[in-house]
């Protein structure tokens, strides 16, 4: 329990651009990665299954999941890191799942609300996207060393594949 704790606080100051994903610990790097994993498919699920029906959920998440895994992996084998796979992936993952769970009562006042009420909500969830893409491109630039400008290029780019995956599939 007590490792739990230390590894969300450490996903929670990656939040807040304190730390680096060199700062997760190398000891057990795979089973860190896998529960980051397995707790990314689980909240995911719960929180896309509220939007959508379960077999659109189910392969959202998965495509999310490879898209993600993917362009990490491009932008790491592209800039010669590839050793930072794990740590990278696994920050990524992380943060990705931490901000599902705080923006989830925002999905949920988003399908509840009366239309004339939908844009707290919404304002809610764009606010926590550009959080996020700050906190990606952030973990792009420390995983990378690369400028501002470039690792914020990278995370846009990474949105872009993401969202694009899931509009052309599911649109």
């Amino acid at each position: 329990m007590r490792r739990i704790t230390e590894l969300s606080k450490l996903f929670v100051s990656f939040c807040f651009f304190r730390n680096q994903p060199e700062d997760l610990p190398e000891a057990n790097g795979i089973a860190l990665f896998k529960t980051n994993v397995y707790l990314y498919l689980a909240v995911w699920l719960v929180a896309l299954s509220t939007l959508e029906d379960l077999v659109a959920a189910i392969l959202q998440t998965g495509i999310g999941l490879a898209t993600t895994l993917s362009y990490i992996g491009l932008v790491l084998l592209a800039s010669r890191r590839l050793r930072l796979f794990l740590r990278t992936a696994t920050a990524v993952i992380g943060v990705q799942t931490l901000f599902v769970i705080v923006s989830f009562p925002c999905m949920v006042w988003l399908q509840v609300s009366e239309p004339g009420e939908i844009l707290y909500p919404f304002y809610g969830l764009v606010l926590f996207g550009i959080w996020l893409l700050a906190v990606i491109a952030y973990l792009l630039k420390m995983s990378v060393s690369t400028s501002k400008m470039s690792s914020s290029l990278m995370a846009v780019g990474y949105f872009t594949a993401i969202f694009g995956s899931a509009f052309a599939l599911f649109s």
